[in-house]
């Protein structure tokens, strides 16, 4: 199996270290995707109604422009005051990389529902790109989805439960 390379965009005020932490453990505990962090030290956000999809998607845009290279595969961490979904997912993945029986046997797994994730080539139009963002988000986030059913479920192994508990 291919692995795919996905690139972590901070946008908000989330700590770097914190990412970068969260991301070596990632790639430490499976081998289907290649995360890896792109230093971003030219914003911060303030005003927390620019984070739109709509916005976020132009920000990423202009980053690759001006940082050029190729990248397939960005995700944008922002600070909004519901929790970024890719926090969460990411989190997910974390239990799922550390108690993979547990998350196998609750059928709370997520990484085999992430890798049929429609890709995005710099042939497709702008509002191509963007409908496919958004298609793909709505996907996930749908309360039937198994992505997210099992993220909202996943309280249910004690494992989680416990550690959630103490991190509070």
């Amino acid at each position: 199996m291919a692995i795919i390379n996905i690139e972590i965009l901070n946008i908000g005020k989330i700590s770097d270290d914190s990412i970068s932490n969260s991301i070596r453990l990632i790639n430490k505990n499976q081998d289907a995707f290649q995360f890896s962090y792109l230093e971003n030290r030219s914003v911060d956000f303030l005003d927390k109604s620019y984070l739109n999809t709509s916005f976020v998607y132009d920000y990423i845009k202009d980053f690759v422009e001006i940082n050029k290279g190729y990248h397939p595969y960005i995700i944008a961490i922002t600070d909004n005051t519901v929790l970024s979904f890719f926090v969460i997912v990411s989190d997910t993945i974390f239990y799922e990389l550390y108690f993979p029986e547990e998350l196998k046997t609750a059928n709370k797994e997520i990484l085999k529902h992430l890798g049929d994730l429609k890709p995005i080539t710099d042939e497709m139009s702008e509002e191509e790109k963007l409908a496919i963002i958004q298609s793909e988000f709505e996907r996930l986030y749908n309360p039937n989805h198994p992505v997210r059913n099992n993220i909202e479920t996943l309280d249910s192994i004690e494992e989680v439960r416990i550690i959630k508990e103490a991190l509070k």
